[in-house]
């Protein structure tokens, strides 16, 4: 009886490891992509973090975010019949 017992244990026991290996797999893959998007996170907040000083230290680059877009009401130098030939502020 005792034989019997220990054989069906094995049994149980070869079926479920590949079972419960599929699991951990599974497991190890979902925390490895939380801890990839935690870390991508994280730089991009560092990044975000320094553009106080990169607008301080890039003035250039300062002009070109505080830069307004043209009205659409603004005045063009040529007229819209000279269309074809346009000139070069257009």
């Amino acid at each position: 009886m005792n034989a019997f017992i220990i054989e069906l244990l094995q049994a149980i026991a070869t079926a479920a490891i590949p079972v419960c290996a599929a699991y951990l797999v599974q497991y190890l893959r979902r925390k490895s992509e939380q801890i990839i998007a935690q870390t991508d996170n994280m730089t991009i907040k560092a990044i975000l973090s320094l553009s106080p000083v990169l607008r301080i230290l890039c003035p250039p680059a300062r002009s070109l975010l505080s830069m307004k877009p043209i009205p659409k009401s603004a005045k063009r130098s040529c007229s819209p019949k000279s269309a074809p030939a346009r000139c070069a502020s257009c």
